[in-house]
């Protein structure tokens, strides 16, 4: 009989996001805790590190644990449902994936959780 439970991905700690900025893909399998000082949108070109070999496949769940505002930015490398900026207020969340590597995009792929 095994003790083995599977295993556990670690979270990276909370990223701090100013206007402009892309959200790390750190937190892969993992819940991705962002905040933010004031009301920011993320960076128009790359939402998320940009595409590449090294976060293929990459799921995160990004959860905005600070108390203003986060907009994802929806560009050419983030695609959201309905083709619509992401409105994190305090403790929304959201899944994201990045598919096919350095040629693929980062995807929407769960509901926007409102909390």
């Amino acid at each position: 009989i095994s003790d083995f439970k599977g295993f556990r991905a670690i979270s990276a700690s909370v990223q701090t996001i100013a206007a402009g900025n892309t959200v790390t893909a750190d937190s892969c399998g993992s819940i991705k805790a962002i905040s933010s000082a004031g009301a920011v949108t993320t960076d128009t070109t790359n939402t998320f590190t940009a595409p590449s070999a090294d976060n293929k496949d990459c799921c995160m769940d990004v959860v905005n644990v600070g108390a203003n505002d986060i907009t994802l930015d929806t560009n050419g490398n983030f695609i959201s449902f309905g083709g619509l900026d992401v409105v994190l207020t305090a403790n929304d969340a959201v899944r994201v994936c990045e598919y096919n590597g350095a040629s693929g995009k980062w995807y929407q792929t769960g509901l926007l959780v409102a909390n």
